[in-house]
């Protein structure tokens, strides 16, 4: 779009540019729009040899360093805002990047507190040829292992939940997860759920609907995901540190399993700040909890989405079809999930009626009749 963008602050250290802004009113928050055409239109190329990839971040050195990345670094910072601003970039995107990541050197710049030294370090880099970058980045070792992780959706249903919705993003992302992408389903929330969306550190895809419950706000976002893989949080829980990688691995290890699956330890919510208080065993409270698990998107195309209908119970009735169809679902005895109970709860206070057991008993029942010979005469 031969366009640049600064903040506020950086506007102060290039103020030779100020002229070349779009708008001369920047709201908090938001960046500066520069206009490089026509005054740099001579410095723009429409295609450049690609040679090495570099993520940066900022260093306390005075000069720019360059060190080791790990591929998996490299993908969470090229994928994650990618997929989440790029309204048809999914699986072929991650896929791409995988390979790109795969036949460039991969580096990491630590930005010097001279900002006059960056230029520098980027020509230097620039003289070397393919080989030499990919020698430059050997001989810097590794960071981390640099196994590859296939494209994850992790979809975040909110109902009247502004309040916990940064710590669910926060959750999520704190998962150093590779290739990740986020979908926040609104389903028709009274409360200022549009300024928690703009007010989050990270780009999400954000979608909203009239109100329909949970099981329809799930089904919205496996409609629009983008990854292999699925995972889903709601709004109020969080995910243990680490959750999304070690059910990944364990997936991948068992490429006939459709469904990798933990525990539920269920807290008494006091502070956004931490988990709360544990109540209960893991092992003794919620067995069928969604938000427990890494699911192929296959899973779904043979069991179907959550019912629509069930308001309450829909992850219990999806797991009893799965296993009706013979799922391969594997079980982990550890706590891959955080579920916090507070006055909020859209379970609270509800009835048994209202939780809908007897109509996932009843479910069950006229499935097994629609699957059971005509033995009439």
């Amino acid at each position: 779009y031969s366009t640049a963008k600064l903040d506020a602050v950086a506007m102060e250290r290039f103020p030779h540019l100020t002229a070349l802004v779009t708008s001369p009113e920047i709201p908090p928050g938001e960046k500066a729009v520069i206009q490089l055409v026509p005054e740099y239109a001579a410095q723009l190329r429409r295609s450049l040899p690609l040679r090495v990839v570099a993520t940066p971040s900022f260093g306390n050195e005075p000069g720019t360093v360059i060190s080791a990345v790990s591929r998996v670094v490299l993908q969470r910072a090229a994928e994650f805002t990618t997929l989440s601003q790029l309204p048809h970039a999914g699986r072929v995107t991650h896929a791409f990047i995988d390979r790109m990541l795969g036949t460039v050197a991969n580096l990491h710049l630590a930005l010097g507190r001279d900002v006059n030294t960056l230029p520098a370090t980027i020509a230097s880099l620039l003289q070397l040829d393919s080989a030499s970058l990919g020698r430059l980045a050997s001989s810097l070792g590794s960071e981390s292992p640099t196994a590859t992780r296939p494209l994850l959706t992790a979809i975040i249903p909110v109902f009247n939940g502004a309040e916990f919705l940064q710590h669910a993003v926060q959750s999520v992302v704190a998962q150093g997860y590779p290739g990740l992408e986020i979908i926040v389903v609104d389903d028709g929330s009274i409360d200022d759920i549009a300024a928690a969306v703009r007010a989050l550190p990270v780009d999400i895809r954000y979608f909203r609907q009239p109100n329909s419950g949970a099981a329809e706000a799930r089904n919205r976002g496996i409609r629009d995901a983008s990854g292999e893989l699925l995972a889903f949080l709601d709004v109020d829980d969080l995910w243990p540190e680490g959750m999304l990688n070690r059910l990944v691995d364990a997936l991948v290890a068992h490429p006939d399993m459709d469904v990798v699956h933990g525990r539920v330890q269920l807290t008494r919510f006091t502070t956004h700040e931490d988990h709360g208080q544990y109540v209960g065993s893991p092992s003794e409270t919620f067995p069928y909890s969604i938000a427990a698990g890494v699911y192929r998107r296959r899973a779904f195309e043979r069991v179907g989405l959550f019912d629509r209908k069930l308001r309450f119970g829909e992850d219990s009735d999806w797991f009893i079809r799965a296993k009706e169809c013979g799922l391969g679902i594997l079980h982990l005895d550890e706590v891959t999930l955080i579920a916090r109970r507070h006055e909020g709860n859209m379970t609270r206070g509800k009835t048994v009626a209202e939780l809908n057991p007897l109509q996932l008993f009843k479910n069950v029942l006229d499935r097994r009749r629609a699957a059971a010979p005509d033995t009439a005469e």
